[in-house]
This record gives structure tokens, sequence and C-alpha cells, in this order.
């Protein structure tokens, strides 16, 4: 199963959330709606939605998604109707000015060990570089929680991936 971000429109900001499955034949089925709209206007998601992250835990399933700044949260019982959870969302916001997530900060993995979920992500921190197909410079952080909600930084708030020297594979996003 797996979540994408797709839009009807020229518009960046007009996109939704996709759910496409497939079985163990390779063939690839779409659901035929959106499964996530942005929010409406005045609500923390009202630009946009996009880069969702599932984890499903046995009974439900738990989206994390980006509104091009931070990570809100959203549930689901069968992947496809799903519910925001405006009480806690955004879950991670972009980090203060300085750090290496300062301009946004996207989901990206999730894995469950012991009752730990983590999650890395993907945070940019405004600084650009124009070299290669590289735009920009982005690191990968590690965040963890034991109630899908409350997340908290490792490894003391520093990413757990850096780029790389100037001329490497990864000398833009890590």
């Amino acid at each position: 199963h797996t979540a994408g971000a797709g839009s009807d429109s020229a518009s960046p900001s007009d996109t939704y959330m996709g759910y496409a499955w497939s079985a163990e034949d390779g063939i690839w089925n779409w659901h035929p709606d959106p499964v996530l709209a942005k929010g409406e206007e005045g609500t923390w998601d009202e630009e946009c939605v996009k880069m969702g992250h599932v984890f499903f835990d046995g009974t439900m399933y738990h989206m994390y998604y980006s509104n091009n700044y931070d990570i809100g949260y959203a549930t689901s019982s069968n992947g496809i109707d799903w519910v925001k959870d405006y009480d806690t969302s955004p879950v991670i916001v972009k980090g203060l000015e300085g750090s290496w997530f300062d301009e946004w900060i996207q989901p990206g993995a999730l894995v469950k060990t012991g009752d730990t979920l983590f999650m890395f992500a993907l945070g940019h921190d405004g600084t650009y570089s124009w070299s290669g197909h590289c735009l920009g410079t982005a690191r990968t952080g590690l965040f963890w929680s034991v109630d899908f909600k409350n997340w908290h930084m490792t490894n003391n708030a520093e990413p757990v991936f850096g780029i790389g020297l100037p001329g490497t594979w990864d000398h833009g996003w890590a």
C-alpha cells in the first residue's frame, strides 16, 4: 500500500493525497478519488497536503504528511477514509532559526521497534546550492514517539545524515 500526492491543476499547492495498492502480482491499482485533501481556510494545512508516509499498527493506519513546512497527523481504519488530528497537528514543526530544518521539515520512513515509532524526516535550512541537480541543502533527522502524536528528536537535535562534501553525490541532500 502507498500514499502519494497529486494535483488536478497547474498550482503546486492544489495537491491531494491518493491511495494505491498492489497484490503480489505487482500490478498497481489506484483508488479513484483523493483520500486526503488540503485543509479549509484558516487551518495549518490550508496550503497543501503532500509527502504522506503511513504506518499500519495492525488495526489503525497512521499517516504523517506535510503542508510544505511542518508535519501533520491523520488516522484511518481502512486506509481510505482519513481523519486529520487538528488537536495535535502539526505534530512536528520546522526548527528555530539557525537549525538544520528552519525552512521546512517533511516526513519520511517510519519504523517501529518495540513500543517506539521512529520517523526519518527531511529538513531544509534555507540555504541553496545551484550546482549539479541539487537545489538547496537538506538533511535527515530522526524523531521518535510512543503515542503517534508527541515526537522527540534524537542525536542531540542534530541530523543523523548530513550532506556530503562538494562534488560528492550527496552534497545537497542527505
